[in-house]
């Protein structure tokens, strides 16, 4: 029976098809219109949806197959569809009888939200919203808007050079991320580098990519609108929950802040104070709701990101294509600058002759769109050819076709920019250049796109010349829905004094080898005369060498001097006349750490005064260290952190309930979903952020980039252990991409705090209550410190440094560790359940401290996966370390290690078995102190270890009330990521399973 429902259905389908085919072809035979039968059913949309092909040069083949034809028509459902390829038809279209087609040919549903914008809105409501947006791009608006596509545009260069493999070619993307950080200050106020890998710039690109499904669901767009409806396709539904919400935080923000900007927020924050929109002259009405602004914001992206960047794109393809151009553009910039004392202001940009020929040109030859769609809404008759258009005929109108045809642009396959000289503009028609649309539904915003761009290509030729690199294929074009993107070629930054700086390195290398060769001897002769081993390994740059160039953490090279010399209380190993010394030798670690703390009290690390975030407690040295951490010490009593566990307790929930509504995050990557608790447990004890967004939250996004492994970032974590000279030499900053974030989010949220005066006994109300106080100052040293925004904002930092990777990483290894044996983790279980029985199915804080078995078990796995594998110290004054009698002078650099003494036999029986008895109540009586460190050790010790262990508890407790796990390890077994300090475990992962 069902068989027979198919065969029914498909011969009903077959049988409309054929029908509608042959109703299509009809239709523009009775009107004297050419039909174009290659499909007669859906046209060029089949191809398109079909093959590897733009729409654009699909509709291309319909232009040069029927050279002589003012229009022809072509296959759709039901809906009749006409190309319009002569030029007076198509400016009838587009300008002359507008009114007739003032329809963009695309019907949005309405519980698509944020299609509810200008680009798709049509009849009097668009009328309203244009005319309410007009007053964002006048000469005045824009000349008061270009410090942002400044900045942007400077911002861009310092990411290029920042990152150098961006310079090397996937050109466009790299544009789209330019275009993308200028439309976010355009439109949210955003003007910082921290931008160029922000949520939006993803969002923008998530937006514009081209799939199966949405090629499908344009067509349906373009097929038929009665069809479109009834399946209620929603083309940007994934969107909506972050623009409305991004826009909804920058207007209540602008709205307290009360500061203008001159960009698009200004205008939303006006156009809601006034009220309702409304036109005199048709009456109609419409309300500026947050989410009717945040979808015309949306359109900021949709028509501003991409056709903006293929703008640039393809003016650089074609510069560096045509090196004389390229040259002459070189110049007209260079000399724009020195005449403006090296600065750009926007009379300058707008300016520039040859620059705006140029990018015209490059235009023509690949325009941002293809073609347009209008849509007849009422009954009219094309002129040539006095064709009969019905009331409801969607209408194509060709762009690329038009620029490439020889009869309005001789030789249309070359690159001439002086077609579009003053002089030479004046005798040309204006619909014959349509890159950004033509009539009265040209794109709002081609002036803001055209300055941005060009904005853009001035820093970018200011600081680099090009090289375009087409494959062997030759150009051709992607397959896209409306838009013109090329393929098979790409762009390459080169600076322009490349060869000279070729010639200095050379120079520089011989002269850093003849240095390397004799710092190693160096080294050697410097802890040979003490009495000390020397490592002998690399001389110059001992186990940094390795850790640089090998994928093995920094603490398993270590852990190779700790097996190599057994017998020796300390090695001495290669740095940059940095004498380095790893101490082994319990006593003289417990010297180090703890006996003369004094003599050792410095970190080892010396950050640049300019790293602003780096001066935090974690880096701080002497007295301003000993100021800060008095300070903050009141933050971490028993009292405090009593306060504050419904922050964390709050967090610990929020996570649960977020891995149910999320079942695949059960599965495995657990270490970053662990990670993304702990952000969101230090989001509320820092910014007071407590609800379950944060766990898709730009804080998130910007610890996990801080603790990201690259090898620059190895590289400058070996500079400032090998010399702190020559660190300050290169004024390395480790920190400086965080600095907007951090500052900005600290700033808000202390002002918040002033305003409401709600008290949340956490770090922001110690921040607020240091501020009032005044100056720090020591009454003992007499040192005095300025509790600024930007000091504050250091050790919020810190707190996502030494709070969110370290503890996730305690949470982490226990569980993975109670994985793997059963006994241990049902007994924790058991421990979990009592808990919440004996409590009314509540937890506390003293219900947390209470639960010896669950500090047995982290403590233990803590001492098999210690977060740090090692300490660094550096001597402020000679001293002599008392085993081996070793004179140690004044900064002297010192290691000492944690994993290998949480892994000795010597001091844990059996150390590679877990037991989470070692760490009963009865045998820690016994145990010394020093041999054990997971949050190191003495003054110096973490200062929020008690918060972090009271986070990872409440966060464990937690999951496994609601799961048991499964730990899973691959074949090769567990190993160690590469790591600078902390030890991360790899090739294992754990599974959740909710508990029945």
């Amino acid at each position: 029976m069902f068989l027979e429902l198919i065969l029914s259905l498909a011969i009903i389908i077959l049988g409309y098809i054929y029908w509608n085919g042959k109703y299509n072809e009809r239709y523009w035979t009775k009107r004297g219109v050419r039909f174009y039968k290659k499909n007669k059913v859906l046209g060029v949309f089949w191809d398109f949806i079909t093959k590897d092909k733009s729409l654009t040069e699909h509709l291309h083949d319909i232009y040069k197959q029927y050279p002589n034809e003012p229009a022809v028509g072509f296959g759709t459902l039901l809906t009749p569809s006409l190309y319009v390829r002569d030029i007076t038809n198509i400016q009838y279209v587009l300008t002359t009888n507008f009114n007739a087609f003032s329809h963009r040919g695309i019907e949005p549903n309405e519980s698509d939200i944020l299609a509810n914008n200008i680009l798709f809105m049509n009849g009097k409501k668009w009328q309203l919203m244009r005319k309410s947006m007009t007053p964002l791009f006048t000469s005045t608006k824009l000349k008061s808007m270009f410090y942002i596509m400044e900045k942007s545009a400077q911002d861009f260069i310092y990411y290029l050079k920042d990152n150098p493999d961006l310079k090397k070619g996937n050109t466009f993307k790299n544009l789209a991320t330019f275009c993308s950080a200028a439309i976010c200050g355009a439109v949210f106020g955003v003007t910082t580098e921290s931008i160029f890998n922000s949520p939006f710039l993803t969002m923008s690109q998530k937006a514009f990519e081209q799939t199966f499904v949405r090629n499908i669901q344009f067509a349906i767009a373009n097929l038929s609108i009665p069809l479109f409806k009834l399946l209620n396709i929603n083309l940007f539904k994934d969107y909506e929950p972050f623009f409305i919400s991004a826009i909804k935080q920058t207007l209540r923000q602008r709205e307290r802040e009360n500061v203008k900007k001159h960009d698009f927020a200004d205008m939303c924050v006006s156009l809601q104070s006034k009220g309702t929109l409304k036109d005199p002259e048709t009456g109609v009405e419409l309300e500026p709701t947050d989410e009717v602004l945040a979808a015309q914001a949306f359109f900021f992206f949709l028509a501003g990101v991409e056709p903006t960047a293929s703008a640039m794109f393809v003016t650089l393809v074609e510069l560096g294509k045509h090196p004389e151009a390229l040259q002459r553009l070189h110049k007209e910039i260079d000399e724009a600058f020195e005449k403006n004392d090296n600065k750009l202001t926007f009379d300058v940009v707008v300016g520039m002759e040859y620059l705006e020929m140029a990018m015209s040109e490059a235009m023509r030859l690949h325009p941002p769109l293809g073609f347009l769609t209008r849509m007849s809404v009422e009954d009219t008759v094309l002129p040539v050819g006095n064709i009969k258009v019905a009331k409801g005929t969607k209408i194509f109108t060709p762009i690329f076709e038009i620029h490439h045809d020889p009869k309005y642009y001789p030789d249309p396959e070359m690159f001439k920019p002086e077609r579009f000289s003053r002089e030479n503009q004046k005798s040309s028609s204006d619909i014959l250049y349509q890159p950004f649309g033509k009539g009265n539904r040209i794109c709002i915003g081609q002036r803001y796109a055209q300055l941005q761009a060009k904005t853009g290509l001035i820093y970018l030729l200011r600081n680099f010349t090009i090289k375009t690199n087409i494959s062997k294929e030759g150009m051709k074009y992607k397959k896209e829905q409306v838009n013109i993107r090329l393929a098979n070629v790409d762009v390459e930054f080169v600076r322009t004094n490349a060869i000279m700086f070729l010639e200095l390195i050379l120079s520089l290398a011989i002269i850093i080898l003849g240095y390397i060769y004799w710092n190693g001897k160096y080294n050697e002769r410097y802890w040979t005369k003490r009495g000390v081993r020397f490592y002998k390994k690399n001389k110059v740059l001992g186990v940094f060498w390795d850790f640089i160039t090998k994928d093995k953490s920094l603490t398993e090279h270590l852990h190779d001097i700790y097996k190599q010399y057994p017998n020796e209380p300390a090695v001495g190993f290669g740095t940059l006349l940095t004498p380095s010394l790893y101490v082994r030798d319990i006593t003289n670690i417990q010297y180090v750490l703890t006996t003369n703390f004094n003599a050792f009290s410095h970190r080892g690390i010396e950050p640049n005064e300019s790293d602003i975030l780096a001066n935090n407690i974690l880096f701080m040295n002497g007295k301003k260290w000993q100021l800060m951490r008095k300070s903050m010490t009141p933050l971490f009593t028993s009292t405090k952190l009593k306060s504050m566990f419904y922050i964390m307790e709050k967090s610990a929930q929020d996570f649960i309930y977020y891995l149910k509504e999320n079942p695949d995050l059960k599965k495995g990557n657990t270490f970053k979903n662990l990670a993304t608790f702990c952000s969101a447990a230090i989001c509320g004890a820092v910014f007071g952020v407590t609800t379950e967004s944060i766990f898709n939250s730009p804080f998130l996004t910007m610890s996990q980039k801080a603790f990201e492994q690259t090898f620059v970032r190895n590289i400058q974590f070996a500079i400032a252990n090998l010399s702190i000279p020559l660190f300050k030499l290169l004024n390395i900053n480790l920190f400086k991409d965080y600095e907007p974030f951090f500052i900005s989010a600290i700033k808000q949220t202390l002002r918040q705090r002033e305003r409401e005066n709600v008290k949340k006994h956490d770090f922001a109300d110690m921040c607020v209550s240091l501020q009032s106080k005044g100056t720090l100052k020591d009454p003992e040293t007499g040192v005095e410190l300025e509790p600024t925004d930007e000091v504050l904002a250091a050790q919020a930092f810190f707190f996502f440094l030494a709070g969110v990777e370290p503890t996730a990483s305690a949470m982490f290894v226990t569980l993975v560790e109670l994985g793997r044996h059963p006994e241990a983790l049902q007994r924790l279980h058991k421990e979990i359940d009592e808990a919440f029985e004996k409590n009314d199915n509540k937890l506390t804080f003293d219900v947390v401290v209470g639960m010896e078995y669950l500090e047995m078990a982290m403590s233990e796995a803590m001492r098999l996966h210690p977060p740090l594998g090692f300490l660094t110290r550096m001597s402020v004054e000679d001293t002599v370390l008392p085993v081996g009698n070793i004179k140690v002078a004044k900064g002297t650099k010192i290691f000492t290690p944690i994993f290998e003494i949480h892994h000795d036999p010597k001091y844990y029986p059996d150390p590679e078995m877990f037991k989470p008895e070692r760490f009963s109540r009865e045998n820690q009586k016994s145990s010394s102190d020093i041999l054990y460190q997971p949050f190191g050790k003495g003054n110096r010790i973490c200062i929020g270890q008690r918060y972090a262990q009271l986070q990872a508890k409440t966060g464990l407790i937690y999951l496994l009330r609601n799961f048991t796990i499964k730990t899973n390890i691959s074949k090769e077994g567990m190993k160690y990521k590469k790591e600078q300090v902390n030890i991360r475990l790899a090739n294992v992962d754990v599974e959740f399973v909710s508990r029945t």
